[in-house]
């Protein structure tokens, strides 16, 4: 009885919880310009004015292990993007941080969106789990890096937000190339091997899984990376099964000559590694396509934006090239692969983006 009890008082704290960042949302999106919702967002977490989440403990409901008190008003903001997302950053209970998967032994960071239905994300970040733990069990380790998302309506949810980590794009404001990003801080060239290996296999990873589920709107803000160990991951999955939202051609694959570059060119050794490891994903996934298929069948009524129809699964399912031999569908994959890497599209969808964030 008192176990049923504490896990209703878990679940009404973080209905509670979730209340308060609906409100919070709801007032700063009506402040008006970017910079007048940041002050509006500063206003109501404002430690003196008590107002916010500063004297209530509160189970987080993306992730109930943890529970929060009080508010780090240095760390929060207004994102850029159309939807506006927060980001808040918690100061943690003290019996609750072990509990942190990012070590962090004050603070949890987390991005509350309103106006935006997360569940395709959701649904596809837990997709790209299952195709990592299938290819663990044929010992390809890509290390893949996802975080959490929770959809608390069609309209709103909560995201994790992945300390030391920062967009393709702003890497590339703040650094010539990848290459001198992947150089800071490191004092030995077996440092920076290590960095390369685990941006290699992280890229090679999503490449396969991205290519499958056809994630598309592959800008240079949806990439980002991990500051300290140079593994690349990806966020923002509102465009799948290979619709574009601006372009009149999918690019199937998201890799510059930049990253190409970083590996040592085309011939090195490097890049041959990468798509060895990623052809091998992809083959190996592409045992598992009635699996994969038949799981998001399971969700074709639940309403998500791009899982409509059964010809939704049907592109998908042509992904898997079911009609070709493997090492016909391995060649139609590296023809892709360099196609995308190669493609006038990639650098049309980069200006139309920061043409679009500039008018935001």
């Amino acid at each position: 009885m008192e176990d049923k009890q504490q896990y209703l008082n878990i679940i009404k704290s973080e209905i509670e919880f979730k209340n308060e960042m609906e409100e919070i949302g709801k007032i700063v999106k009506n402040a008006g310009s970017l910079q007048y919702q940041k002050n509006k967002l500063s206003e109501l977490i404002d430690i003196d004015k008590k107002n916010f989440m500063h004297n209530e403990e509160h189970y987080l409901p993306i992730e109930p292990k943890i529970k929060v008190k009080g508010i780090f008003s240095g760390d929060c903001t207004v994102f850029s993007s159309s939807t506006r997302p927060i980001k808040i950053t918690f100061k943690m209970t003290p019996e609750t941080r072990k509990y942190n998967r990012y070590g962090d032994k004050l603070y949890y960071k987390i991005i509350y969106k309103s106006r935006d239905d997360l569940r395709q994300d959701q649904l596809i970040l837990q997709m790209i789990n299952f195709m990592d733990s299938l290819l663990k069990k044929r010992t390809i380790d890509c290390g893949f890096s996802t975080y959490k998302v929770l959809a608390t309506s069609k309209f709103d949810g909560f995201l994790e937000f992945v300390p030391n980590s920062e967009t393709y794009f702003d890497i590339k404001q703040k650094y010539i190339t990848l290459k001198d990003f992947f150089n800071k801080d490191i004092e030995s060239p077996q440092q920076f091997q290590q960095k390369l290996e685990k941006f290699i296999n992280s890229l090679a990873g999503y490449c396969a899984v991205n290519y499958i589920l056809g994630v598309a709107d592959r800008h240079d803000h949806n990439v980002m990376f991990n500051k300290k160990d140079g593994r690349i991951f990806h966020i923002d999955f509102g465009y799948v099964f290979g619709k574009e939202p601006h372009l009149p051609h999918f690019i199937p694959f998201k890799i510059s000559k930049d990253m190409v570059d970083c590996m040592g060119g085309n011939d090195s050794e490097n890049y041959k590694k990468f798509s060895k490891k990623c052809v091998n994903a992809y083959l190996i996934l592409r045992e598992h396509a009635r699996t994969i298929v038949n799981m998001f069948y399971l969700m074709i009524d639940s309403g998500i934006p791009q899982l409509k129809d059964i010809q939704c699964l049907k592109q998908l399912y042509d992904r898997f090239c079911p009609n070709l031999t493997k090492e016909q569908a391995k060649e139609k994959f590296l023809k892709e692969l360099e196609e995308s890497l190669n493609s006038v599209y990639a650098e049309i969808r980069e200006k139309f983006h920061k043409l679009k964030q500039d008018f935001l």
